[in-house]
């Protein structure tokens, strides 16, 4: 009996001490609840002060991939690994050194000098291939450093395709969130954000890491499409090219868009740059000049108004112009054509480009209707789908000597998108607002956001004013001022431009620096895409003026014979014999 008491008495007494160990193991498990869940950073930063062996670090985390429409890669997270440091703990300085710059390809020296610091915290390198981890342990242990060196998991942001798109899709900086383009604009959608992490360091323990990496820590990490192709994107990306050796332009940009969705499938400009080496760029080159730089876009801008003009009644396709000879007087302004035209027909009037004639169907517009130009087709206004739209420039309506100028891409200043897209409303009759995002994927795989086509403005000029348009301006590549885009396989509808760049030094514009550009879509027969290339001040090696129908024209040709046959088009024209 004695004995069973005994053994009951050291029961309870178990179960006590088993009791009270479980209680103090759920005050310290609130407690660490408390500090990092409830509390937060302000709390464990009050810790911190009074532990001066603690320390707050900030760690990249997880963040989502941006992807192109069919899932090719464009910025992707790897995982990687940083090392740290607390100098005053650390042994073996240089052999540590030497060890360490052998793995990270560093100079011994750099860091030897970055273990010699003053500081109690330091990076000793910054996001270094996971597959060199086990090299620093072995180094960090054959060293007896263990206490004073770590290694810490992380993230690094990784471009794939390098120069491909990097105005579009911008940068993240040092510590995960996006700082430009597309990667700016989507950073609540990518998460990512930096992690802190705090550690206590005591000598004989090592460290404590009371927060440790969490991918749930960077908020959530959703993958984002864009609509762009990589196969067009890399189309218009090697056009891209070719222009600047053959021209060396101050700069390029090309937009390509599907005219019934609105999706941009191609956006290249130049200058360009790595992401993933951003910071060796100046910053003029991390600018997306499709859509930040505007500029008189010349003849382009033709059939809007000369179509707006004729869906009034105010033109008939049946009419003639007198173009002089080729020069004019509008108001004082000497107004001339690049050849000595006479009697024109409406469309000749966009065949050859006719500033004359183009400028006295102006004269017909009113105040109220070259505003209504504009906003039919948006031209001015951004559409705040990628980060650094400018809004155009428009002049002062209320005089018609400017309603006419506009006419003929004068006075008046716009972006490459903007006149991608106006281009694309004039091949459907409908504006439909342009998209760079085609869909968000949350972890779960489920799609949380995917475009849908948004049609600003329906039925924009007649059936028959549009019939026009699309007749003439494919005269303009088949026998016009854009013959140089002529295509054997594809029926193109497009329009040259050429605009002189004001010189704000003598107040006049140059003969020599202009802007060149084509802009149209294809095939005329059932349009698909609508294209712009804009090239600013370009120098033809021959020492010859620029032109759009020169330097521009030739590069759509190869844009659109190259982008239709990826998509498998069928030809809508026979080869010329």
């Amino acid at each position: 009996m004695k004995a069973k008491s005994l053994n009951t008495k050291s029961e309870k007494k178990l179960k006590l001490v088993i009791g009270v160990i479980f209680l103090l193991y759920l005050i310290v498990l609130s407690r660490a609840f408390y500090i990092q869940i409830i509390a937060g950073e302000d709390y464990v930063k009050r810790v911190l002060a009074d532990f001066p062996k603690g320390r707050i670090i900030k760690i990249t985390s997880y963040r989502g991939s941006i992807l192109d429409k069919n899932g090719q890669p464009l910025a992707i997270s790897l995982p990687t690994v940083s090392v740290y440091a607390f100098p005053k703990l650390i042994q073996n300085k240089e052999v540590l050194a030497n060890r360490l710059s052998k793995i990270l390809n560093t100079q011994e020296s750099q860091i030897l000098n970055i273990l010699n610091s003053k500081y109690r915290f330091v990076w000793i390198a910054r996001h270094v291939p996971e597959s060199d981890k086990g090299l620093i342990e072995q180094a960090i242990l054959d060293t007896d450093n263990s206490k004073g060196v770590g290694i810490q998991n992380d993230f690094k942001r990784f471009y794939p395709n390098k120069n491909v798109a990097s105005n579009l899709i911008g940068f993240v900086g040092w510590d995960g969130k996006g700082l430009d383009g597309m990667e700016y604009a989507l950073n609540k959608y990518l998460g990512g954000k930096p992690i802190d992490v705090m550690t206590l360091f005591a000598p004989k323990e090592g460290r404590m890491v009371l927060r440790p990496l969490s991918i749930e820590d960077a908020g959530t990490q959703n993958d984002v499409y864009l609509t762009i192709d990589m196969g067009v994107q890399s189309i218009v990306e090697d056009i891209k090219n070719k222009i600047v050796k053959d021209f060396n332009p101050k700069g390029v940009a090309i937009v390509v868009e599907d005219v019934k969705t609105g999706n941009i499938l191609g956006m290249a400009t130049y200058p360009d740059f790595d992401p993933n080496h951003y910071s060796q760029y100046p910053q003029r080159d991390w600018r997306n000049s499709a859509v930040t730089d505007v500029f008189e876009p010349g003849s382009v801008m033709k059939p809007f108004f000369l179509g707006y003009a004729m869906a009034k009644g105010y033109i008939h396709r049946g009419e003639t112009c007198n173009a002089h000879g080729g020069k004019a007087d509008f108001y004082g302004h000497e107004v001339t054509d690049v050849e000595h035209n006479g009697i024109l027909t409406m469309s000749q009037i966009l065949i050859v480009s006719s500033n004359v004639c183009a400028m006295k169907v102006a004269s017909h517009l009113t105040r109220e209707d070259a505003q209504n130009v504009v906003n039919l087709f948006n031209l001015v206004k951004p559409y705040n789908i990628v980060p650094g739209e400018q809004s155009g420039i428009l002049p002062n309506f209320y005089y018609p000597i400017n309603r006419m100028f506009a006419t003929i891409g004068q006075g008046i200043a716009i972006n490459a998108l903007n006149l991608a897209n106006g281009y694309a409303a004039l091949a459907t009759d409908n504006l439909v607002k342009p998209h760079i995002i085609r869909k968000v994927v949350n972890p779960l795989g489920q799609v949380i956001y995917h475009e849908n086509v948004d049609i600003i403005n329906k039925d924009i000029y007649p059936k028959s004013t549009i019939d026009w348009l699309h007749y003439a301006l494919e005269q303009v590549v088949e026998q016009g001022t854009g013959t140089a885009a002529k295509s054997k396989h594809f029926t193109i509808a497009g329009k040259t431009g050429t605009s002189q760049i004001f010189n704000f030094k003598t107040g006049h514009y140059s003969w020599r620096k202009v802007v060149a550009v084509f802009a149209g879509f294809f095939p005329v027969s059932n349009p698909r895409f609508s294209a712009v290339i804009v090239a600013y001040d370009p120098h033809p090696k021959n020492g010859a003026l620029a032109w759009g129908g020169s330097v521009s024209a030739p590069y759509f040709k190869e844009l659109v014979d190259r982008i239709s046959f990826y998509y498998a088009l069928k030809p809508d024209k026979m080869a010329s014999k």
